[in-house]
């Protein structure tokens, strides 16, 4: 397993670059959730209370979505508050070489990403002490039959007094 952090496009496209699921976060409310139709490889495990928001500086696009089908340029997101805060997916592994990429971010704030599957974890981190601050998190990995990769994100530093906060946009899986 490889995890590699770098600086998000200006404008992402979900269905071409989440060929097995894609998955995205906040489009109309907290708890809204779009993903590519008749896929649901990219499981949401929840996490505490989310709130959304439509500020993002990059921008993400989708067609064959569900329950949205499509969505042209985007900038919305989910996110959570406070030290401790986290959310939480799940994909599947196996023997065959796969990619989740998990769109996340900080805004005032300092957050962990870890990654496990059986027999190995990864972490990365992000901080922003001052505004907001996202990236492409790239899972490269592999694990047995039937396994499957954990990816929490967590809040581990607030710098806000009332909401400096861990985000999320959107998974993709190839």
């Amino acid at each position: 397993m490889s995890v590699t952090a770098a600086p998000v496009p200006s404008a992402v496209d979900l269905s071409a670059e989440g060929r097995q699921d894609w998955a995205h976060w906040g489009l109309t409310g907290a708890t809204s959730l779009n993903r590519r139709r008749g896929a649901g490889a990219i499981e949401d495990l929840g996490g505490t209370p989310r709130g959304r928001y439509d500020n993002n500086p990059q921008r993400f696009t989708w067609t064959g979505g569900s329950p949205a089908g499509a969505a042209t340029g985007t900038p919305t997101g989910v996110y959570s508050c406070g030290q401790g805060a986290t959310m939480s997916l799940r994909a599947p592994a196996g023997p065959a070489a796969r990619t989740l990429r998990v769109y996340a971010g900080v805004w005032m704030a300092a957050g962990r990403l870890t990654v496990s599957v059986p027999g190995a974890t990864a972490t990365r981190t992000l901080e922003n002490r001052g505004g907001i601050s996202t990236n492409r998190f790239e899972i490269r990995y592999q694990a047995a039959a039937g396994s499957t990769v954990t990816v929490t994100w967590t809040a581990t530093a607030s710098y806000h007094s009332t909401c400096g906060n861990i985000d999320l946009q959107a998974a993709t899986l190839a």
